[in-house]
């Protein structure tokens, strides 16, 4: 058989597993070039090509995997994100294109000083933008989403020397510009990106998994970054006497009844802590109302608290936020429309 037939032949495998053609194709290229260790340009320059049976043998477990309607990135172990590339399991939620909507929403906020490239030509790590400092001003428009982001107040300005003592924060002896907070880490996508993206900040992690904690620790290793992870329930774990400027969160947010509608690769697969809101019946909206009791209070003003909200959730969080007695509460669309993420300020 040559490798194009091989190829034809699992791409039509994975059709018959229920994978849409489109998706089936694509996924069976990047089976057959992990398992042969081929990039794209060699998989078609060898299309001709014989295939042996131990080459066969290499690929058949894996297509029994995603056949099983396993996702891909676990099959693989790694997912992108924001053009940066993290190690994933089944301990954590996988990383969605949405959930850049939110890391962009806090870069709006405290953007880097040079223009940030699009997610996909971010440069090496040499090349990342100087340090940047929370409460930078913002450039005129978010480049995703319907609503402009919220400007942080004049009196926060970015000289070396805070203004109020609050703008600093010890760790580990030492002292860096502003605290940042990702409540629900997971693989720590978020916190580690805007670690290096903001080098000068100091971010801050939380989580209820250790399993999840683990995979998020090796991804700020893989990225060279530093950032304070903590194990515990929303805010819970961390010094009582710490506020931050920004508070960020992608938290589960879907109903549980809503379970026998989601695809198999979610349902069955990733992990329901991180998807599903923990009440029993809940609507999706419990740990937002959580939020918008608890976070404004571990806000310096001025701070900004975004989330990523499911579909159709995003009026009735802003709506918390404003009752939490947040500001310049925004929803900011995703590229198909929908509000994905809410943010506001405290005053």
């Amino acid at each position: 058989m040559t490798l194009s037939l091989f190829l034809a032949s699992a791409t039509q495998r994975l059709a018959d597993a229920g994978i849409p053609a489109a998706e089936a194709r694509t996924e069976a290229r990047i089976l057959v070039q992990h398992a042969l260790g081929l990039t794209r340009e060699q998989l078609i320059l060898r299309s001709d090509s014989p295939v042996d049976g131990g080459q066969g043998a290499l690929l058949e477990p894996l297509l029994i995997r995603r056949a099983n309607r396993e996702p891909l990135a676990y099959i693989l172990g790694e997912r992108g994100f924001y053009g940066l590339s993290f190690q994933v399991t089944p301990a954590v939620l996988i990383p969605r294109p949405e959930t850049e909507h939110l890391l962009e929403a806090v870069l709006a906020f405290s953007p880097p000083p040079a223009a940030l490239p699009p997610p996909a030509a971010l440069p090496p790590p040499a090349a990342l933008p100087p340090p940047a400092r929370l409460g930078s001003p913002p450039p005129p428009a978010s480049r995703r989403g319907a609503a402009s982001p919220p400007s942080p107040p004049s009196q926060r300005g970015t000289s070396d020397q805070p203004e109020g003592g609050t703008e600093w924060c010890e760790v580990g002896g030492g002292k860096k510009r502003g605290a940042l907070l990702d409540i629900g880490t997971g693989s720590g996508c978020i916190a580690v990106t805007l670690a290096k993206l903001l080098p000068e900040v100091q971010v801050w992690a939380t989580d209820i998994s250790e399993a999840a904690l683990d995979v998020a620790r090796e991804n700020a290793v893989r990225h060279g970054v530093s950032v304070e992870f903590r194990r515990g329930d929303l805010l819970a774990p961390l010094p009582p006497e710490l506020c931050f400027e920004v508070i960020v969160s992608n938290p589960p947010y879907i109903a549980p009844a809503e379970a026998p509608t989601l695809e198999p690769e979610v349902r069955d697969f990733e992990p329901h802590t991180a998807l599903f809101d923990p009440s029993l019946g809940g609507d999706g909206l419990t740990l937002y109302r959580r939020l918008a009791a608890e976070a404004p209070a571990r806000l310096v003003a001025g701070g900004l608290l975004a989330v990523e909200v499911g579909q159709g959730q995003a009026e009735a969080v802003a709506q918390l936020w404003r009752e939490a007695g947040l500001a310049e509460v925004a929803i900011t669309l995703d590229l198909a429309g929908i509000g994905r993420v809410v943010s506001g300020r405290k005053p």
